[in-house]
């Protein structure tokens, strides 16, 4: 499937050794380094992905400022 929003290239994942952010996109060994684009998706999830992008920054937003 092909998209313009290019997803996987900072896979979620439960460790390091899985992926390259957490479920909540902070990356592994960077403090204060997130990614909350459609890079944390794993493959393309259909032609026009950009609300399931947009939804899923927000979330991860909102963990963020709740742990502050």
């Amino acid at each position: 499937m092909i998209t313009p929003h290019p997803p996987s290239g900072c896979n979620t994942g439960p460790t390091k050794a899985d992926g390259v952010v957490n479920a909540s996109g902070k990356v592994f060994g960077y403090k204060c380094l997130y990614v909350m684009d459609g890079a944390v998706i794993p493959r393309a999830l259909g032609p026009n992905p950009s609300r399931t992008i947009a939804a899923l920054a927000e979330r991860n937003l909102a963990l963020l400022i709740a742990s502050a």
